[in-house]
């Protein structure tokens, strides 16, 4: 649950704020030695996603392994949803709207992250 209202948080922000949302990720911030403080902001931001993943890895709800590796797979998926959002392409007629997409990556997303336990056989 903590995830996904992380996920529905991010899509809202860049629902609210298209042009900052596309300013933060374009182009112009791929150097991280200018706006050096916008910078430090967004590696707060991912640290969250981190705690969230690394909270479900010790509760058991996802799968040990590299925090990072799977916070930055979670990221890249919601941030896909985000643009897919601002430009209008999760139509509620087409996908279900945004926040059912949401879900639907949640659900998969923490299947995929769920530990893994050996068959009976």
């Amino acid at each position: 649950e903590r995830l996904y209202r992380s996920g529905a948080g991010y899509v809202e922000f860049a629902e609210k704020n298209p042009h900052l949302f596309r300013l933060m990720f374009g182009p112009l911030m791929a150097s991280e030695d200018e706006h050096e403080g916008l910078h430090l902001h967004c590696r707060e931001c991912f640290a969250v996603l981190m705690d969230v993943i690394s909270e479900g890895q010790a509760a058991g709800v996802f799968k040990s392994g590299n925090t990072e590796e799977l916070a930055k797979l979670t990221w890249t998926m919601v941030h896909g949803i985000a643009h897919l959002a601002i430009d209008n392409q999760l139509k509620s007629e087409g996908y279900g709207g945004r926040y059912e997409m949401l879900r639907m990556l949640g659900h998969h997303l923490v299947e995929g992250l769920a530990p893994r336990h050996p068959s009976a056989d």
